[in-house]
């Protein structure tokens, strides 16, 4: 009988190693995937994300540059404050939601209060980076 050469060691350590995950495979193939999830987890996982609570007239509203919050059937994103002036992108949600139209106030006037759409807002502070507004009322229509 012969015996086992150590240069033939790597070979078989290759081939048993082939075998046992092709085996493996195998066995996950028809009998692993047939087993029950935990059902906690994956309603965890799947758990739809809770929406932001709704503004009101009255509500101090603050936006980050770039930031979007929705006011009714308006959504305005904050473009920051340049040469005194206030600027927003406003989105008619009703008419256009993907259009948006460039707004701009003077900031002695936003402070006294300006119209967007139906809503009149009050400009309380304003930065390059944030705005604080409040949302004073919505006329009626």
């Amino acid at each position: 009988m012969k015996k086992f050469k150590h240069h033939h060691l790597p070979g078989f350590l290759f081939f048993a190693v082939c075998i046992v995950f092709l085996g493996s495979m195998l066995y996950y193939l028809f009998l692993g995937a047939t087993g029950k999830t935990d059902s906690s987890w994956t309603a965890t996982a799947h758990a739809a994300p809770q929406p932001p609570a709704a503004l009101a007239p009255g509500d101090h509203i603050t936006l980050q540059a770039g930031q979007a919050k929705q006011i009714g059937q308006v959504k305005l994103v904050y473009r920051g404050v340049q040469r005194n002036k206030l600027s927003f992108d406003v989105y008619l949600l009703a008419l256009d939601p993907h259009y948006p139209y460039q707004h701009t106030f003077d900031l002695k006037t936003a402070r006294s209060g300006f119209q967007v759409g139906r809503h009149t807002l009050q400009l309380l502070s304003a930065r390059k980076s944030w705005t604080k507004i409040k949302w004073l009322a919505t006329a009626d229509s």
